[in-house]
This record gives structure tokens, sequence and C-alpha cells, in this order.
């Protein structure tokens, strides 16, 4: 049986062999000189363009080969030229050996007819360009480009004439006519060479059949068979037949007497005798030689005619006819005839007639006076609407309706015309019963009608209709789904509802002949909507069809059918919104997936990649690609083509220009000052995107391009959202907000709500707090957008409360949980940011009276409706309602003066949308007008807010830190130069009065385009930005204080400060404060470095320089500095918090050392800016003095950026004009990294030339390796594999425990690596038998200059660090990534196993270390071990959230870039570096349920995982097992690598048997990689064979106890709790292996007699026995005990 890691892991193949079968199965599509495989040999794609060679398009194959090819299964697909969405053909039966086959396609009424088809279909190739292929399956082949040698499912294709861009080798070359087709020489030597462009000819089209038929066959085509009267002429018709040479010549056997057939095929006579007689037909044609054809039909002559009966007693009053199955005869009136026309078939064909004499006011009869005659016989020639006519035929029902089916002739024009029909004037039966009534029957409705339903005039021609004034009600937008009001509302709108139909069966999207035809009804002038009057200006025929009662005009409609109804053009009453008052306005507009990153530009971004980014598009009648279908990364083993992670929207850039016109149009005529936006493109999840807000950026350069002014401004993301762990979460739309900066502005930062379950499915909500422009903080209100969970189901369905429901769709449990942490999100919001004013708005998936709306009004938020009650913001299936709001809380909600949902979109038909453009003959679009920019309508509501008063000045501190030369941007990580430059622009252009400052750190510990040139770049960078004074940080004295003083603060335009640094004897280089006066405000800075700065630099480079205690030097220098007038004081100090959490002691003790600062420092210090730790905080501390002077500002700001450029601190400190007074302080932290700042060109010179500088001087060589160190690889040994174990991983692992190990440093002694920070092997340049290794080389490894932390873990904690491996992120999902291989240094190895699991939906695994060794001694779970990680990981970056939770945590100051450069120079400066290609984790299975111990003799089995390196690393043909010394057998090593991303790969099943003279007790089994150095060991517990123990050892007790003793099944894990003591009752220490029932056995260590395990969960319930086993020592001899754990249900 395969283990589950095989059916996860291995090759899934099969070999199938059935016998009696020769048929050949397919073959891929490759150069095929040998005739291996079935080709396509002819493509003619015109026969809609008269005068055509053929009346059907057709594909020829031919088989080349020596056997028949069953086709069965197989189709033949067509794509436009450069489309990517297939119609198919499916194909059936055999291709002879060396034989054809033709599959007709189209349905079209020219030129001559072809050879009888093998296969058919619908499809309508263009006659110009096109793709064909051909398939071994039946689903839509999506790849593009150039398919030479694709693999199955692809057999053969061609990419014909001068446009296609999918092909073979090249397109054709020359476009087809209307007389040509594209050919194969099939009989050349090599008929396929993979190139279409020498494969195919133009030539005059020659269809082949399987039957090898190169013209139609004469066929006698049937009559329908006949019934007739005896002794009564039948009525005279023509015998017909198709194909063959005219004229024809007739005969018939079998007539009737009395009837006869003349030569031309004339059918007349009097029958003169009764019976059924089988007629056989013939006809010959004028061919040399002739040809002829036989068919057959039946007349029937009775010796009465078939019964007269009157239309309503056929009718009946049920729902069928009573006289389904007979043969009658009716009369009646011709009322309507349809005639589908030929581009489209003949479902529609046939007319009504109806009683003579009936219509008026008054129906006369219970029954229907109408029937539907059907057919081809229905309507002979010179029968016109009005006509009175006699059907004789057989009655049916097809699909609802009643109909008569006539044969030749059944169709007679009565002589003497019958009493007119007039409409029946009565309201539209509201009752089954009462329609079935006037089914087929001609009308006039007296009822009002509105329009509730404009979705399928775009495909179909229909128009869902209500009666009375409004549309169709969506129910829970009147009533809950629990509610018996419910049932009302649906009987309402099945009692109102009908479709106007165009009394055709066209489906105008079917192919592009059918687009070529004007859409019937609608027009640029004739925009009917939802909601608008409609007006019947003809008599309509009430039918059912397609499950639908339907108005049927009295012919079919091409045109706007103005002479059946008119509709009312309600664009004019919305062509703006509604006047709503108020000071400001909100809005929300759902704007239908908004992305400039269009379909083929993805495509083109990714195409390097593997996989690579793959769109499916839907285009327009030419082919054109107008939006995307599915985009994504290719998955090739799918059910889909691409994983659809990709951008929705317009494929195209001129596609994409049209919609961003219409939404452009629309917004800025919504004319509101705040504008929430959902389906937005989250930009940074596409690929090579950085910036979140590109997308957003874009739209709003184009608004304020068409505004002719900077009217509109965005608002930023939060930094927040750019890490990489909330990217994880996020969807690919988002929303968003834009606002008129003359109007309004925002306060403070976004928020997102990030890390919750109940989002995990949707778009995370956005708050932003907004004011008045020029008014204070203080008069803020909150808006807090939203886009809840779609209500579409998933796959597989949804369950529980989430089941797909007919009222409330699928996720409404998920959506009513949305909402509660909405109402608290929204809540916490508002306290931080100190308003009472909040507004929810956005699209929440869920109607007015739907769970969550009742839970956000009993959160306290009432719904803001529109001030017209009718409006509606969503029209689905006919049914309106809202699903988009606005709602408010008490105080919201006063605001209010007015609201309106502004009806523009929802209303329209889709036929004007972006995404329909040049999908009909009609041209709809407009982007001029609002109308159709999206699918939901925007609400807008206007608000009073508070009189902006008085007269203030902003001074606006920002400030940065721990900057460590990061000039390059990094993602979330780092803004870098140009952004930050930017966003300095951006801030000084909203404030003038701005100073740019700094807490130090701002060069050394740099990424390698600034460190290799002394960070000279960021030093030119940061003077262009304009930073103006900064404190010292300990990095500034990296290279020594003269070179601070000197050369640093030379090329430095900014101040640097440290009131706390003592210099030199004689020396007074550094500054202590500095001072400027911002528009009448003298504001001061005291700058300060950490107090450590002597341990944290060489001794030798700060001789003579001091630190003085912090807070007493900030006392003194501020007190100085308001003595000397200063208005503000700030303090730069380069020290900082350990933790963020501004409620830890660490910022409120006044005995920690940051605590001291924050509590301490004086009242003269208005504001603190620190850096240092690295970390991002926003904080602020009541200051006592403030408060008892009566100051407004009462709390002092604490605040830090972080770290890298990814955040700035914004302090605004607002002065009252009138009186000088500081009366409000604002502070933020603002992420610019990847939020849409813009980069600044003033600073891009410098990155470039930095750039390049670092090219030249990474040259240099820092020493030599053996080989190259690489990164794991998948099988295609390109594509990274971040969860395999690596020499390039181990190798950086083992450099920063090195560079850590000394006793200041940590004393390290683990070190792991993160895959992810490892961006390109370490190959070094050949240099004969060795490599190079240079600067750069080893700097592009890791690009992030992380600095290296030390921190205690205990062994537990490694164990829990080593299976977060196996990822889960916070909320316990499964990240994109589902498994890291940390890299693990020298000295450190470790065992696990792995079991298949799935996390809410997602099969991944689950991993458990089994064993754990530090240079062979067994890691002790109590034990405290010292640590180094880089910096990120320090942090709990990559999900590894338990080194977050290290203990004396330490940041060496260390750059990892520098501690390869200082190894290198230590290890490979003389001799060159080795590899080490042994595995530090090795997956050791042991079999299912394996004995608790094993005795002498028997078999061990296991097998081994992760043994091997990928790509050209050393690697093992095979392992040995020993025991000690003694090798016990060998195990082959499959080295086969995969595509799976975890880290299975060097596989072996070992099977060795234990030697008889095997102690009892733990012995260790080592495997042993010969070639890689590789040893693993295996503990196995071994009984049975006796031996004597030593003189003098003890007898121990060994005591087990399990908690709790009863657990629930596959939940409950329980505690083993080992307790072990020698006869005097002293702790035993030692080792116990702890086996358990259905579980592996676990060995761990016993520290003071105490060890302690905790079980797996068990999968099945009963008693569990739990068996300990203490192998004994030399000291004390060996002890087993048990316990038992019972396992219940609940």
């Amino acid at each position: 049986m395969r283990s589950p890691k095989q059916l996860l892991f291995g090759s899934l193949g099969a070999a199938l062999a059935v016998s009696g079968l020769t048929a050949l199965q397919a073959t891929p599509a490759q150069a095929n000189p040998a005739g291996t495989g079935v080709i396509i040999s002819e493509v003619y794609g015109a026969a809609q363009l008269p005068p055509a060679s053929y009346g059907n398009d057709f594909i020829e194959l031919y088989n080349p080969t020596a056997s028949d090819v069953d086709l069965t299964g197989w189709s033949v697909q067509y794509r436009s030229a450069t489309g990517n969405t297939a119609q198919v053909t499916p194909l059936t039966g055999t291709i002879p050996a060396h034989g054809h086959y033709l599959v007709q396609e189209g349905n079209f009424a020219t030129g001559n007819q072809l050879p009888n088809p093998d296969a058919k279909g619908g499809i309508g190739l263009s006659g110009t360009n096109g793709v064909v292929l051909l398939v071994n399956n039946t689903t839509g082949y999506t790849a593009q480009g150039d398919l030479a040698g694709a693999a199955s499912p692809l057999v053969d294709m061609v990419g014909y004439g001068t446009t296609p861009t999918s092909f073979e080798g090249a397109n054709t070359g020359v476009q087809l006519t209307n007389i040509t087709s594209a050919q194969r020489n099939v009989a050349a030597a090599q008929p396929d060479s993979d190139n279409n462009a020498t494969d195919f000819s133009e030539l005059a089209p020659t269809p082949v059949n399987a039957a090898g038929e190169t013209v139609p066959t004469l066929a006698a085509v049937a009559p329908t068979n006949l019934t007739v009267v005896v002794n009564e002429p039948l009525t005279a018709f023509d015998l017909t037949a198709t194909n063959g040479v005219a004229p024809y010549g007739w005969t018939a056997v079998g007539l009737p007497a009395g009837v006869a057939v003349s030569p031309s095929g004339t059918v007349s006579g009097t029958p003169t005798e009764t019976g059924t007689f089988p007629v056989t037909i013939t006809v010959t044609d004028s061919a040399t030689p002739t040809d002829s054809d036989d068919a057959t039909f039946t007349i029937t002559v009775n010796a009465e005619p078939p019964p007269l009966k009157e239309i309503d007693a056929v009718q009946g009053t049920g729902s069928a006819s009573p006289e389904v199955g007979n043969t009658l005869r009716v009369r009646g009136v011709v009322t309507a005839m349809y005639k589908d026309p030929a581009f489209a078939g003949s479902d529609f064909d046939g007319m009504y007639v109806q009683t003579a004499g009936t219509g008026g006011a008054v129906d006369a009869t219970a029954g229907s006076d109408a029937l539907f005659v059907y057919g081809s016989n229905a309507m002979p020639a010179g029968v016109a609407i009005g006509d009175s006519v006699e059907v004789t035929g057989i009655v049916s029902e097809f699909q609802g309706i009643t109909e008569i089916t006539p044969g030749a002739g059944g169709v007679v024009e009565l002589g003497a015309p019958l009493a007119a029909v007039t409409p029946l004037q009565i309201a539209y039966p509201t009752t089954e019963s009462g329609r079935e009534a006037q089914e087929g029957m001609l009308l006039a409705p007296t009822d009002q009608l509105t329009v509730t339903n404009v979705y399928d005039i775009n495909t179909d021609g229909e128009i869902g209709l209500a009666t009375g004034d409004s549309p169709l009600r969506q129910p829970t937008e009147f009533y809950s789904d629990s509610s018996l009001k419910l049932d009302e509302v649906k009987a309402d709108n099945a009692a109102r509802s009908v479709v106007l139909d165009d009394g055709t069966s066209v489906n105008y999207l079917a192919n592009s002949t059918v687009k070529g035809q004007p859409l019937p009804w609608l027009s640029p002038a004739n925009p009917i909507r939802v909601g608008a009057q409609a007006t019947l200006t003809g008599p309509v025929v009430l039918e059912f069809r397609d499950n639908l009662w339907r108005f049927q005009p009295q012919a079919p409609v091409y045109d706007d059918g103005a002479g059946t109804a008119t509709f009312e053009n309600t664009r004019l009453q919305n062509a703006a919104p509604a006047n709503v008052g108020g000071d400001l306005k909100i809005a929300t507009f759902n704007v239908l997936n908004y992305f400039n990153t269009t379909g083929e530009a993805y495509v083109a971004a990714g195409a390097s990649l593997n996989p690579k980014t793959h769109c499916t598009y839907y285009t327009d009648r030419q082919g054109n690609r107008i939006g995307n279908n599915r985009c994504g990364f290719e998955t090739p083993n799918g059910p889909d083509p691409n994983d659809g992670r990709g951008p929705r929207g317009a494929a195209t850039a001129a596609s994409l220009a049209r919609q961003q016109t219409k939404i452009v149009t629309a917004i800025n005529l919504l004319d509101a000052d705040i504008v929430g936006l959902q389906e937005v493109e989250n930009s940074v999840k596409l690929v090579n995107e950085v910036d979140r807000d590109d997308a957003l950026r874009s739209l709003v350069d184009a608004l304020n391009t068409a505004a002719g002014s900077e009217v509109w401004r965005y608002v930023h993301s939060p930094g927040e959202a750019t890490t990489a762990t909330s990217v994880s979460e996020q969807d690919v739309i988002r929303p968003a907000f834009i606002y008129r900066q003359a109007n309004v502005e925002p306060v403070g930062q976004s928020d997102i709500l990030f890390g919750t379950t109940e989002f995990a499915n949707a778009r995370e909500p956005l708050a932003q707090a907004f004011k008045a422009k020029g008014a204070l903080d203080s008069d803020a209100f909150a808006v807090v957008l939203n886009h809840f969970k779609s209500k579409g189901d998933s796959t597989p369905a949804a369950t529980g409360d989430n089941a797909n429901s007919p009222d409330t769709g699928a996720f409404n449990g998920d959506r009513t949980r949305q909402a509660h942490r909405l109402v608290q999100f929204a809540n916490e919001f508002a306290e931080a940011r100190g308003t009472d004013a909040v507004f929810l708005a956005g699209d929440f998936n869920s109607y007015s009276k739907e769970d969550p709306i009742r839970v956000l009004e009993q959160g306290g938020f009432g719904l803001i409706d529109s001030d017209d009650p009718t409006e509606e913001s969503y029209s689905y299936s006919g049914l309106s309602g809202s699903l988009d709001h606005v709602l408010g809380n008490t105080v919201a909600r006063d605001m209010v003066t007015g609201a309106d949902i502004w009806d523009i979109n929802a209303a329209e038909s889709v036929a004007f949308q972006y995404s329909r453009h040049n999908y009909n003959l009609t041209q709809f679009f407009n982007g001029a007008d609002p109308f159709a920019a999206s699918d939901h309508n925007p609400e807008i509501v206007g608000i009073d807010v508070p009189a902006v008063t008085g007269s203030y000045k902003r001074i606006q501190v920002v400030g940065t830190n721990d900057f460590h030369g990061r000039i390059l941007p990094s993602g979330g990580d780092s803004a870098g130069a140009e952004v930050l430059s930017g966003a300095l622009d951006e801030l000084r252009a909203d404030n003038p009065n701005t100073v740019f400052v700094a807490a130090g750190d701002l060069v050394g510990a740099s990424t390698f385009e600034s460190f290799i040139q002394n960070d000279q770049p960021t030093i030119d960078a940061l003077n262009e930005a304009g930073l103006e004074v900064s404190a010292a940080g300990n990095h500034e004295f990296d290279q020594g204080y003269e070179d601070f003083v000197g050369r640093i603060q030379d090329e430095a335009d900014w101040e640097y400060i440290a009131a706390n640094v003592n210099e030199p004897a004689g020396r007074d280089d550094l500054a202590e404060t500095w001072t400027k006066t911002i528009d009448g405000v003298q504001v001061g800075f005291v700058g300060a470095v950490t107090e450590d700065l002597p341990s944290l630099v060489s001794p030798a480079g700060i001789q003579g320089v001091t630190v003085s205690d912090i807070v007493d030097s900030t006392n003194a220098a501020a007190a100085q500095l308001k003595a000397q007038g200063a208005d503000l004081v700030v303090l730069l100090v380069h020290e900082g918090s350990p933790t963020t959490d501004c409620t830890s002691p660490n910022f409120t003790d006044a005995d920690t050392v940051w605590g001291n600062i924050t509590q301490n420092t004086s009242a003269d210090v208005d504001a603190i800016v620190s850096g240092h730790t690295h970390l991002a905080y926003n904080c602020s501390y009541p200051v006592a003095s403030w408060a008892n002077e009566g100051r407004a500002v009462t709390e002092r700001p604490v605040v830090s950026a972080g770290q890298y450029g990814q955040n700035l601190n914004q302090l605004v400190f607002t002065y009252d004009d009138n009186t000088g007074d500081l009366v409000a302080v604002s502070q933020d932290v603002i992420g610019i990294a990847g939020t849409g700042y813009e980069a600044d060109t003033a600073v891009k010179p410098i990155v470039d030339q930095a750039k390049q500088q670092a090219d030249v001087l990474g040259a240099e060589v820092l020493g030599q390796i053996e080989g190259p160190f690489n990164r794991a690889k998948l099988v295609n040994g390109t594509t990274e594999n971040r969860g395999g174990e690596s020499t390039l991983g181990n190798l950086v692992a083992e450099v920063q425990r090195w560079a850590t190990e000394t006793p200041e440093a940590g004393s390290a002694q683990i070190a792991f690596m993160n895959p992810g920070g490892l961006r390109q092997d370490m190959g070094g340049t050949v240099n004969g038998d060795v490599r190079d290794l240079t600067y750069k080389q080893a700097a592009v490894v890791q690009p992030f200059a992380n600095t290296l932390v030390n921190m205690r873990l205990t062994g537990a904690q490694i164990e829990t660090v080593l299976e977060q491996q196996w990822q889960r992120t916070a909320v316990g999902a499964v990240p994109s990534r589902p498994f890291l291989r940390l890299g693990v240094s020298a000295g450190f190895t470790y065992t696990y196993t792995e079991t298949p699991v799935n996390v809410n939906g997602t099969a991944t695994f689950q991993g458990e270390v089994t064993g754990m060794w530090l240079d062979g001694v067994a890691i002790d779970a109590a034990q405290v071990y010292s640590v180094t990680v880089n910096s990120f990981l320090a942090s709990g970056g990559d999900n590894f959230f338990e080194l977050g939770k290290g203990a004396s945590k330490k940041d060496t100051g260390k750059v990892d870039l520098q501690a390869m450069v200082d190894y290198m120079d230590a290890h490979a400066s003389t001799d060159p570096l080795p590899v080490d290609y042994s595995q530090h984790a090795v997956e050791v299975e042991f079999p299912a349920d394996p004995p608790a111990s094993y005795a002498p003799g028997e078999h061990v089995k296991l097998t081994v995982g992760s043994w091997s390196f990928s790509g050209s690393d050393v690697k093992d043909a095979e392992l040995q097992v020993k025991l000690g010394d003694q090798v016990l057998g060998t195990a082959a090593v499959d080295n086969t690598i995969g595509t799976a991303v975890y880290d299975p790969y060097g596989t072996a099943a070992v099977d060795v048997v234990l030697p008889a003279s095997t102690p009892g007790g733990v012995v260790t089994l080592t495997l042993v990689g010969p070639q890689t150095g590789t040893e693993m060991r295996v503990p196995v517990a071994v009984t049975g064979s006796v031996v004597t123990p030593p003189t003098g050892q003890q007898a121990v007790t060994l005591t087990v106890k399990t908690k709790p003793k009863k657990v629930v099944v596959g939940k409950t894990r329980a505690r083993v709790a080992v307790t072990l003591v020698d006869a005097a009752g002293r702790p035993v220490t030692g080792t116990v292996t702890v086996k358990a029932k259905g579980q592996k056995a676990r060995t761990v260590t016993v520290v003071d007699g105490q060890a302690t395990v905790r079980l797996k969960a068990f999968a099945t319930t009963g008693k569990k026995k739990v068996v300990v086993t203490f192998p004994g020592t030399t000291t004390h001899l060996p002890a087993t005990a048990t316990a038992t754990i019972k396992v219940v249900r609940r």
C-alpha cells in the first residue's frame, strides 16, 4: 500500500492494456516526419462570406499511420486569432489508416454542400485568421504562443492567417478568403515539420471525409409522415433531395391507389383505399454515371378526415393538452409568425393560430383559443399574419408549449376568411392557471409595465418586465429570511413577472457571425433600464417557453421594436445624483474590478517565471481581447489553466482606457468629497508589483487629468499592509479611499483589520478618519470601508451556516461573523482616533434585512437609506435590492442631511459596459457618460460637520531612524531612498512648516550598494532628501570617532547632535542641540546616543569618548534650550523600547532602561523621537506638570519609525495664531514602503550611480570555495524550493553562529537561517579546480543587511521552532509556501516525521521532531541554549513565531554580509572553503504502529526521506545502517527530485536485522551517507537479550502519570509525566522511551528525575496503553512502567 506521502509526492502514472482494440491513441503536437499521429490537414472558415466555395466551414484531419485511430473523446477546437477561449466540437468514431476525417462547422446558407461529414459542430470559424486545435480530450485548450512540441492533450494545431498569436513555429502568414483554405501537403515526405508557415498552403478547398468522398453524395429527403382522407384529393407536394447533379428523376413504391409521383417529384392524387402505406421513394440524378438514393415515409389513409377540433378544446384547461399524440384538425386565424434567421438555426420556426372572432374585451372560453403550429411545414408560402388556415397535424407538448406539427401540405389557407382575431384586453394573469387559459393568445395587456431585468438583452434579446410601477423586489431586502413575509414577496414577484422576447432563438453572443447582427430593442438612444416604464404599442402573444412566461411580438424583432413596445429613458433623471445637502458628502462605489495591470501586461511580466503567468480572455466579435476571464500562474495539471490569482478587469491597454474613462466620468459627476471604492486592484499581490497603491494612484491621476487640476488625492495604505504576513492574507482586490483635497483631509493613517479568521475569505475592512479642511483633529469622523464575502458558492460547496441558501446565498454565516468583527474594529478604531462619529460603508454583499446588517444594527449602526425609498443599489436576476450600504452610529446619523443611491449602473444593460465593447455590430460604449461604469450603484450621503473656526499654524516634525543605508527598495521592508525623499516632498507640500529629523544609525550595517562605498550614496541621498538634524547612533561610530566627526559629518548636510557623548579632551566636534525657527515657532532638538555605545563598537575607535546618562544630559540640554527661548523641544535619542506594546513596563516603569527615559525626561521636552531597537511604535504618556498647568496638551509623544526607511514618524504641533498656545498634537507612524508614495527623481541618479559603482567594487575576491553553495531546486533545476534543505542555507547558518560565538556576542551554539533570505546561489566564478567568490557574489545571496540577533531558547522552544517549518499563519491558515526549511549550523542535526493533514480545505503536512542533537549530544528540552538568527527571524518573521519569544535577546550589531566577509577571510583566504554535503535534517518514519521494542534477531524497518540535496550537489547512491561500528546493511537511495515544495527527496527503505548480541535497552542505529558524510541517529528500544548488569548497578523506581486520563479522539493531547528515582529517592538522569498505542515511540531526556512528553491526539477511541522504558545506565538498572489513557468521542 502506498503511503499518503507517496500519493501526494509520487508520480501518478498508470499503464492500461485492453485486448481487442487496434486504434492508436493520441500523440503530442510535435514534428511528425515519420507520420506517427493524426494531423490537421485542411481548414476552411469563410462559408459566411458569399460567394463562398462551400456552405459550411470545415476542419479536415488526416491519419498518416498504418492503423485506424479511434477519435472518440477527442475534439477539434477553434479560437480567435489572439484569444485563448476555445469553442469545442467533440469527435466520435474512427479515422482510417492513411485516410481523412471531415468535421463540418458553422450553419450558413451559401455555397456548395460538403461531403457527408464525419462529425458536426456549430462553430463559425473566421474566414481570414484563426486558430484550430486537435485535442485528445474535450476540455478547452488555453495555452498560447508557439505550441510546437507541446505535450498531451494537444495533438496538433494550426494558426492560419497573418494575426494568430498561437501557432507551431509561425502562423501560416497568408489570410484565407471565401475561396481558399489552409491545406497541408499530406503526401510530402515530412508533412508536419512543426512550422505552420511552411507546412500549409492556401488553395481551393478540397474536403474529404472518412469514406474518401470529395463531393456530397446524393440524398433523398424523407417527407414528414402524412395522414389523408380516402376519396379526398391530398394537397400536392414536391419531393426534395440534396447534393448530386440536378435535375432529379423520381419513382415511388408503395403509394396508395389513386396517388402517384411524377418524374419531377410531385406527389398528388386522390387515395381510393384506406390503410397505412409504407412508401419508398427513389431519386436518380443526372450525373455520369448516375447516382441514386432511397428514403421512406408513411402515408396513412383514413376513412374519415381527422376530427376538426376547437382550439380551446385542444388546449384544455390543464397544464397539458388532452389531445397529446392525436392527429386532428384545427381552424383559425394566423396571429404571429416566426422564422429564425439562417445564422441562428430553426428552433423558433412556426406560427400561432387563434380561433376566429376571439379576443376583444372578454375571453369567452375557459381554455386558450390559440395554438402554436411548429415545424418546416408550418408556414407554407403565401400564408401571412391575418390569414385563415386549417391545420392538420399531431398535437404535442414541448417544454410547456402546446403545439401541433403538420406534415407536408398540413397547412391549408381557407378559401373564405374567418372572423378576425382582436387582441384580448386583459390584465396580465397573476396565476399559472390564468396564464394557461391565455397561452398563445394575442393580448393587449392593460397593466402598467416596468422593466425589471435587462441582463439578457445582450444575449437573447429578452427584457424582464413586471406589472405595476416598480421592478420585482429582492425578498431579503424587505424581510428577514425567517419572516413569513418573505413568501409574500416571492409570491408577488411570481405574480408580476413576465419576459418580453424578440421572437427568435438567437443568442447574440454565440459567435462572430451573430455578433455582427445588431441587438434588438436596445440602442444608444434607447437605453432600456431597470425601473423604466414599458409601453406596449402593439399586441403580443403570451407563451411559455424555456420555463418562463413571455410576451412574444407578432414577428421577430431586429430593430428597436417600437411597433411592439417603447421604453421610458430614465437616464435623463439620473444624469446627476440627487442633492443630499451637507457640508461634506461621503460616497461608496464598487468599481467592478478596476485593475491598471491588464491581462496582457501580467502575462508579459511573468513570462520568464516558472510557472509562468497566464490569462484566458473574453474577446469581441473580431477576436480582440477585451476582458480577462481568468489570470494567474499556470497550473498545467490542474482543472483550470491557471490558479486564478491574477488580475481581473481589462485585458488590454485600450480596454483599460475605456474602463477608466467610464469610472472617471462617474466619480467626477458623483461630486462627493470622500469616495470609498471597492474592487480596486491590490497591486502588491501581482507579479513584480511592490506598490500596493499603484492602481489607486493611476485612477487618481486619471481623475485629476479629467478634472484639469489636482482635485483628488488618495489615502495611502498603512505600512502594515505591505508586510509579508499581511500580504499573504489579502485578496487581489481591495477597498480604497479617495478624497477632494480642497474640502477634506485625512486624520492620521488608515488602518486595516489584519490577522483575523473572520475575514480570511473577504477583503479586510479599511478605516480612515477625516475632517473638514483646516479643522482641528478633534472634529474628525471615521469611515470604515468594507467588502464582505460574496454570495457565490464554492467548490466544493459550502456547508453548515455557510451552505447556499435560495434566500441569502452562500456564506451567510461568514458574512455574519464579519459583521460582528467589524463592529468591534470600528469601535476600536474610533477610540484610537478619539472620534465619536463612525460611518460604515461599502459592499456588504448583504441585503438590508439579512443577518449581517441586523448584526451591525444591533451593534449600534443604523442604515442610512436613500431619501427615495424606491432606490436600490443592485439588480440580480431581475430582483432589485441593496448590497451596498452606508451605516452610522447615533452620532454619525445625527450629522446626515440626505442620502441618494445614484442609479447609473444597476439599471443598465451590460451591453453598455467597457467589457462588452464591440461585442455587437451596434457600438454601445460611451465613455462620456457615467452609465454602466460598474454593476453596483454608488450611494452618496450628505453630512454637516462643525464649522472651521480660528486660525492655526502647524509645525510638522518628520522623523526616521535606523535607515542603515537602505537606498534600494525591498518590498514592504524598505521604501528606498527615492521613495523616502518622495514621501517627504508630499508631506512638505501638505505642510511647508516641516523639519526632517532622525534618531541615528543612518549609516553602517548597510546593504551592499551603500556598504561597499562607505555609505557615501546614503549620505548623498539623505542630503538630497533634506535631512536637517539627527542624533548620533552607535553605527555612526563603526569606523571610530574620528571617521564620524570627520568624514561623515563633513559629507552630511545635516547636523549630528549628542548631548550625552563626552568627547576626548580638547575636542568639541559634536553639537549637543540644534535649533530652527519655523513660521515664528522656535524648535529645539536635543540628541542622545545609547549608553551601550562602548560595548557596541571597537574600543580602539572611541578612545577618549565616554557616554553620560541619557536622562541627565537631556534634561540639562532641554532646560538650556528653553532658557534660550525655544517654544518646542524634541529629544532625538538613539535608544528605544524592546517592545511595541505601549502599556508594557518597558515604557511605563522608570526602573527599566527605556522606561527611565520615557518617565524621567523632564517636562521641558515636548516629544521623544527614538530608534536603535528597530521597532515601530506610536505611544504617548501623561506629563503631570502639563496637566497641573492647565495645558491643552497633557501627553508627550514617544515614537519610533522602526527601521530601514520602512516608515516615517509624523508629529504635528498645532498652535493657536491668536494666543500662541500649543492646542493640539497629532502623531503617526506613516508606512511609506509600497504604500503609494512616488519616487523623487532628484534622488534617482544618486541611487543609479551607487548601483553601477557597486558592480565595479563588488568584483573584489573575498576568497575561494571548492564548489557552489546552492539553494534547493525543483526538478527543472531552476525553480527554487524553499522547502528543501540546502548547502547554502546550512553554510549561512554556520557563518552566523561563528560570527556570534564570542562571549560578548552571545556565545552562540546554534544558528538558523530562513530560506527566503537567500536570494541567489553562491556559485562563485570558476578558477581552475576552485571558484573565486567576489564581494558582489556574496552580497547578492543576502541583500537585506540584516543584523544578527542572539537569544536564549530552551530545547523545547527549539523543537517548536523546527516544527513551525510546517507553516501556519497567525490565524492558523496555510500560507502560499506551506513549508520552509531552515538552514542550520554545523553540529546540529534532527529527525522528524510528517503526517498529511487538511487545514481549512488545504491539503498539507504537519511535522513532528523526533530527535535533536548538538555535536552528538541529545538536546535537552529543559536546557537553555544560545541561538543566533537574523533580525528578520528574531521578530517572528516567516511565521516562526517562537523565535519572537526568545529570552535575553541581543542585537549584536553584526551584519549578515559582514559576517560572511569575515568568515571567508578566516576560513578561505589560504585554502578553498569546502562544501558540506551532509544533511542536517532527515525524515525517519517507522511503519504504522511499530512494536514498542525489538528483540535481537528481529527486523527493524523504516523509511528515510530528505537524504539528498538537489541539483548537482553530491549525493549518496546508498546509505549504510550501523550499530556502533558494525554495518548491519545498506539501502539504495532514490535521489529523484520532483515538483513538491517540501523536502521528501532522497528516499530509502531500510530493513536490517538486529544482531543476536544486541544488548537490551535503547540502542542507537546510525544512518551513514558514504559520499555526503551525513550521519543521523535513530534510537531503537531493544528487549529479549539478557544482559548481566555491571557490579554496583542500583534499582530504580519508574513512575508514569498521564493527564488527563480521558481525552477526546482527534482533539485532546495527553501529557505523560515520568518520574525516575533511585532506591534512596534521589533523582536519576538518563533517557526514557515513551510508546503509546497507535503512535510512534519518543525518546526524551530525564533531567533531575523528571521528563514530560506531550502525545499526539489519538485517531481512534478505546483504551490506549502507554509503555515507558528506562534502558538503564552504567549505574542504574533498566525499568519499565505503564499507564492507560481512555479515548472517547466527546
